[in-house]
């Protein structure tokens, strides 16, 4: 039984170990609630020792981005054009 039960607790830590970690979302803000450029805190993150691994961008949904940074649609473009992304 004693067999058993470690295989199972191998089987167990085998699936946690390979499983994906948790997602947390956030947004950075300085003193003034201005919002910090996700390419400002990922280089900031990257200082780190070790670094912080953090996937930054609003790739995934530039809407979310673009409503929770309260970006008009004039803004959104401007920033497109000028830097390649939202």
């Amino acid at each position: 039984q004693t067999d058993t039960l470690q295989q199972s607790l191998s089987s167990i830590e085998t699936k946690l170990r390979n499983a994906p970690g948790p997602t947390v979302a956030f947004n950075v803000y300085r003193h003034d609630n201005s919002p910090v450029g996700y390419n400002e805190v990922s280089k900031l993150a990257a200082l780190d020792h070790p670094p912080l691994q953090l996937r930054t961008g609003c790739f995934c949904n530039p809407g979310a981005c673009q409503e929770a940074l309260h970006l008009g649609d004039e803004d959104v473009k401007n920033n497109f054009l000028t830097s390649g992304h939202v």
